[in-house]
């Protein structure tokens, strides 16, 4: 599921086009602490085929009886049909209390982002928009896609650009790069972790940080860059949580509560 980088065609489209997915499939996780190693509820990264020969992908992750968040991503085949193109992306996520927390849209046909807040006291969420740059490289959910041509050797780095919606809508770019990691598969062979971080400079990095919270994602190289895990947020400012394919643990991963 490796990336190619290209131009887009139309200024109304995603820039990045996909290759296929090698399997479409639904990979069961477990949500864990990453301080404690405690399990806090399930999860699953879903990638499958939809009508007219489009892909979704779907995951989701969460604490049983509390926070969880999730994403949808929607792809379509390029017009010269050798990969896939984003079409749409949205993340919802619902904090501690069972509250809605909004939800964050990316139409790429429309060239637009949307930040949709919460419902107030009964009253009706509020919608703010943002114009999609006319390069647009845009990637909020699928990350395990974009990351490919790091785990694989393929990339040194990768730039792209995010929306964020706490403070109001932004557009904001960000590179990614292989991070130092001790992670393992159970026979020993070693795992790729990636990183990311914002693209600017230290001034105005201190100021947005806060939006962006760190994230880690673990690959296999040894099996067509197959994602192991990731650890994030579930929402800016929420409950860091691990979210770890069923085979894997936190232990294998580094972490030692």
């Amino acid at each position: 599921m490796t990336p190619l980088l290209v131009a887009a065609s139309a200024s109304a489209e995603s820039a990045l086009t996909f290759r296929f997915p090698e399997r479409f499939e639904e990979i069961a996780a477990t949500t864990y602490d990453p301080a404690t190693g405690t399990t806090l509820g399930g999860g699953f990264i879903r990638v499958e085929r939809s009508e007219g020969g489009r892909v979704r992908m779907e995951a989701a992750t969460g604490i049983d009886g509390g926070a969880n968040t999730r994403v949808v991503a929607e792809l379509s085949t390029s017009p010269d049909g050798t990969g896939l193109r984003l079409l749409r992306q949205e993340s919802r996520s619902v904090d501690v209390s069972g509250q809605p927390m909004g939800v964050l849209e990316i139409d790429h046909t429309a060239g637009e982002g949307r930040c949709t807040g919460p419902s107030l006291r009964g009253a009706p969420p509020e919608t703010e928009t943002i114009p999609l740059p006319d390069d647009d490289r845009v990637v909020n959910v699928p990350l395990n896609l974009l990351f490919q041509p790091i785990v694989l050797g393929e990339a040194g780095e990768l730039r792209f650009q995010i929306l964020l919606c706490a403070g109001g809508p932004r557009i904001v770019t960000a590179i990614a790069r292989a991070a130092e990691t001790k992670a393992t598969r159970r026979d020993g062979a070693r795992l790729v972790r990636i990183q990311y971080e914002l693209s600017l400079p230290k001034i105005l990095s201190r100021v947005f940080a806060r939006w962006l919270p760190d994230l880690s994602f673990w690959f296999d190289p040894h099996d067509a860059g197959a994602w192991i895990g990731h650890e994030m947020p579930l929402y800016s400012k929420g409950p860091t949580v691990l979210l770890v394919r069923r085979g894997f643990t936190p232990a294998l991963l580094g972490f030692e509560p």
